[in-house]
């Protein structure tokens, strides 16, 4: 059982509207309030959704995990004189440029204000980047934005889960390494999907050594759902998948609807039930 009440809200990818919904189904001000990844992208607007985060905290104690879309984007504001290097030619692609950091930009109003806001001590939004973890433990719940590999497992395993937390914070203090961080073992938090060609392995392995550890569930987002909230067995440990596609480009993308959605997860330390809603129906999971 999880020792704390948490709130699990993923993938809000700059949409405030979708972010408002899905606190409607809070009430509890002890609790914490978990942010999985990808605050950034594909939404209308980053500025008002991270406004609207930085607005929270000041009430409740607010965590923010990193993922995919957002590590991209500070290796984006750190490495735009850089655009020609080879190495990262992966970060910025034409497709890339035209449809996440162009838009990024404009909204911030050019790359050196976007840097000044998210690199600068003093920017209005230098928090952000600067408060991102790569994972949060609670018992036997690990929470991360995509999923775990072998190799990740390993690390936390004989280093113990702050060891890889503290890892990230230090490459992004230094900022240097960060593009092989992303995309090495312990880039799976952020970036698997459990694809055999693509993705760092997760064989019986890993999940042994996971259940060595105390974790019998992951919860993540990173991998849209189209109807709510689901249950995924990989190598035997649940996965709790909480990226429910509630912002609303992508809802009109895939046609669901043309509104902000909604999803949270709920994980109380009073009863062995999660209660999952979503803008297309609530689910509960017997834990």
């Amino acid at each position: 059982m999880i020792s704390r009440k948490t709130y699990f809200f993923t993938d809000l990818h700059a949409d405030k509207k979708a972010f408002l919904k899905s606190l409607d189904f809070c009430n509890d001000k002890d609790a914490l309030y978990l942010i999985g990844g990808d605050c950034l992208d594909k939404g209308p607007s980053n500025l008002e959704l991270l406004t609207e985060i930085k607005n929270l905290s000041a009430s409740v104690e607010v965590k923010l995990l990193a993922g995919n879309h957002d590590i991209r984007m500070l290796m984006v504001l750190l490495n735009w004189e850089r655009q020609d290097n080879p190495k990262l030619k992966k970060i910025f692609t034409p497709a890339r440029l035209e449809k996440r950091i162009n838009p990024f930009l404009t909204e911030c109003g050019g790359i050196e204000k976007a840097k000044k806001m998210f690199l600068s001590p003093e920017g209005e939004f230098s928090w952000f980047f600067d408060s991102l973890d790569i994972l949060h433990r609670d018992h036997e719940f690990l929470f991360v934005h995509a999923g775990v590999s072998d190799a990740f497992v390993s690390e936390i395993k004989m280093r113990g889960e702050n060891s890889i937390n503290r890892r990230f914070k230090f490459i992004f203090k230094k900022q240097t390494g960060l593009h092989d961080f992303y995309y090495g073992p312990c880039g799976a938090a952020f970036r698997t999907k459990y694809r055999k060609e693509k993705d760092f392995t997760f064989t019986k392995m890993g999940a042994e050594n996971l259940k060595d550890c105390g974790i019998k569930y992951i919860v993540h987002g990173h991998s849209n759902q189209i109807s709510g909230h689901q249950v995924k067995s990989h190598q035997n440990i649940m996965h709790i998948m909480c990226d429910c596609s509630i912002n609303v480009g992508t809802r009109q993308k895939i046609g669901l609807d043309d509104k902000s959605g909604y999803a949270v997860a709920i994980f109380d330390n009073k009863t062995d039930v999660v209660v999952c809603h979503s803008s297309e129906g609530d689910l509960e999971v017997v834990i």
